[in-house]
This record gives structure tokens, sequence and C-alpha cells, in this order.
């Protein structure tokens, strides 16, 4: 096990960085299938990959954030990152942690703060109790929803400085830790505004924390991950401004100067939908709006969302809804306190 350097931040935000011979040590890791060596053949087959498995994050459409309990193993404890900044606290089992490239032991009660796209892992030891019930308490955001509150909430800058640190990961520990966990349990059973608070005042207590160990000599932001994620969401952006175009996959890599073989695989990857299903969904979707809130005709819905032959219009309609498009209609002016101009009645898809 690699030795961990530690880092304290203090109140003031301020931040030790790792020492060059500190960093040099642990950069002087071999890797073998992307862990370093010597541990490869202990981890299982999730970490066997070079490249860390992207997770797509979906929030509630009711939430700004993700709060949840997971068990493990679990489809996500594998070496994996996103965009999203993730809270971690290990409530159960003892093993393995792997953030960036520091390796290290974790124990129940500890909590890591891990940055945008920063490769991370948590593999417990097998033991009688497998699998291990609720071992993860999970907390997950957008930065640049954060980012977009301290715009206009200047009590927030603290947390935006602890989050660009967290591109490091930040283990808590101090009085500061204690409090935090019980923080995060509070949100699992809160909702609405109260869980909102509750996030709120919880990264607060992070950015306090005067006893802060940083993890990683080396952050991901610029990888080619991010990368990926920047054109997907510009793909996104083309679709939901162009939707009733003739769009094509390989008219729109051109436009953003990529290869549409590339395009098609990074935009699967993020938003879980191949190109062509996540435009057909948005046209359903405009289509079903259109229909609860106008009176156009059928054959004029279907033109205005992007489909230029009616019946193909009526059988991919039906295919998403199990109605026909008047039989929708039917049934939305059946219940008229469904009737919320500009509320949609399909889901929307999770970019």
């Amino acid at each position: 096990m690699v030795n961990r350097p530690s880092a304290m931040a203090t109140r003031s935000g301020s931040l030790q960085t790792p020492t060059a011979s500190t960093s040099s040590m642990r950069r002087g890791w071999r890797y073998t299938d992307g862990v370093p060596a010597g541990l490869a053949g202990n981890l299982g087959d999730p970490m066997s990959s070079i490249a860390p498995a992207v997770e797509r994050v979906v929030v509630p459409e009711a939430d700004s954030f993700v709060v949840r309990h997971d068990d493990y193993p679990w489809r996500h404890s594998v070496w994996n990152c996103h965009r999203e900044v993730e809270i971690h606290l290990i409530t159960r089992s003892y093993g393995t942690q792997l953030v960036g490239d520091h390796v290290g032991e974790f124990a129940p009660g500890q909590l890591v703060v891990v940055g945008s796209w920063l490769p991370h892992d948590w593999v417990s030891h097998r033991g009688p109790e497998w699998p291990i019930e609720g071992r993860d308490l999970v907390v997950q955001f957008d930065p640049v929803w954060i980012g977009g509150l301290a715009a206009t909430t200047p009590e927030l800058n603290g947390v935006v400085e602890m989050i660009e640190r967290s591109r490091h990961g930040l283990q808590i520990g101090g009085p500061h830790l204690n409090e935090a966990k019980a923080m995060m349990l509070e949100l699992l059973r809160h909702s609405g505004a109260r869980r909102l608070g509750l996030l709120i005042e919880l990264l607060g207590v992070l950015a306090a924390a005067d006893q802060v160990e940083v993890l990683s000599s080396v952050v991901f932001e610029d990888n080619a991950l991010a990368e990926d994620y920047r054109r997907t969401q510009q793909a996104i952006l083309m679709i939901n401004s162009d939707y009733a175009a003739p769009l094509q996959l390989a008219e729109v890599a051109e436009q953003l100067g990529v290869r549409a073989d590339y395009l098609s695989k990074v935009f699967r990857r993020n938003v879980g939908y191949s190109f062509s299903e996540y435009l057909m969904r948005i046209r359903l979707n405009r289509a079903c709006h259109l229909l609860r809130t106008t009176k156009m005709k059928v054959s004029e819905v279907g033109f205005e969302s992007g489909f230029s032959n009616l019946s193909n219009f009526n059988r991919l309609f039906v295919r998403q809804n199990s109605m026909t498009p008047r039989e929708f209609r039917r049934s939305i002016r059946s219940e008229p306190d469904r009737m919320q101009p500009g509320a949609e009645y399909a889901s929307r898809p999770s970019p």
C-alpha cells in the first residue's frame, strides 16, 4: 500500500499541496490494466480496464442532485468517473480505496469528496457478510449548478473553492467529519426544499473543514473523457434547437469537426441513447406538447415536430406512448387538470 502524504486545508481554504518528493513517489507507481502494479490481481474484473467507466448520473426530475444508498457489489461499484462532484461516505466494511493516482485503505466512517472526472473506486474485502447492504451513502451534484448559484450568492464562494480542490480528491477528518456524516444521513430523510437546504449546509461544513487530506497528485479535468462530454453536450444543443430539421449524425459530426463514428460512440455512452433515438424522443415530446397545448391538426403537429411522413409519425408515437396522437389528445381533453401549457406528457430524455 502507498503511504498517503498528508495535505491539510486551513479554515481560510488555503491548501498545502503534496511536496515534489511525495508527488514523484506516487507517480512512480507502475500501472497494470489501469491500477497500480501489485493490486491488479486482487481487485477483480471491474478494475481490469485501463480507462475508467464513465457513469451517466441521472438526476430525478423533481430534484437538483442525487442522494442514494448503494449496496456492494453494485453496477456502479467499478473504476469509474463522471462530471458530477461526488460526496462518498463508507458506512460499512473495509477495503482498498483508489482515487486518481492514490491507493490506500478505507474503513467505516470514511468520507471523501471526489471532483469532476476524477477516477475512483472502493473495493471491499470479501467476508462472511456478502453482498454488503448499504455500504455507500452517495451524494452527486453538477458543479456547474453550484457555480451558477454562487454567481448570485457570495456566501457560496468558499464552497466553490472546495469543489475546485476536490479535483484531487479530499478525505475529510477532524470534528467536521462527524457533523458531515450526520447531515448526509439527514439528506435521506427529507425531500424538496428541506433536502436542498441540507445540501447547501453540508457543502458549507465540508468547505470549513480544517483537517483535509488531499488524495491524488494529479487531476483529470482536461482528459479525453471531459472532451467527449463537451462534444456530446454540443450535439445535444444542436438537436434541441434544430430537431424539426432533417438532422443527420454525419452532418452534426461535421459541424463539430469530429468523425461520425466517434460522435455516435460517445453520444450513446454519455446520454444512454443513440443519436437517432435521442432525436426521435425530442421530436415526440415536442409533438405531445403541441397536441396538449394547441388545436393544430395531427398532420401539422407531425410536420412541426420534424416528421415528414404522417404514417411514420403515427407509428413512432404509438410505440412511445401506447396510443395514437388523436387518442392522446382525447385523453388529455378528458383530464382538464392536466392541461397545463408547457408541460410534457412523455418523460424527458436524460442527457
